[in-house]
C-alpha cells in the first residue's frame, strides 16, 4: 500500500493517461460502427449507455 498521498499521486501520474487511451479508442470504434450501420445514436460517457440525439 502507498505510504503517502504523494506516492499515490505519483502512481496516478504514471498510469492515468495511458489508461485512458484504450477506452477512448474503443468508444471511437463503436461510434464509427454505429454510423457505418446507419445508426443515429451518439455514445455519451457517464450515462451507462447510449442516447438518441435529434
Amino acid at each position: 500500500m502507498a505510504k503517502s498521498t504523494s506516492r499515490v499521486n505519483e502512481l496516478l501520474d504514471v498510469v492515468w493517461d495511458p489508461g485512458l487511451k484504450r477506452p477512448k479508442k474503443e468508444v471511437e470504434e463503436m461510434q464509427n460502427l454505429i454510423q457505418k450501420e446507419g445508426g443515429i445514436l451518439n455514445l455519451q460517457h457517464g450515462i451507462g449507455g447510449t442516447i438518441q440525439k435529434n
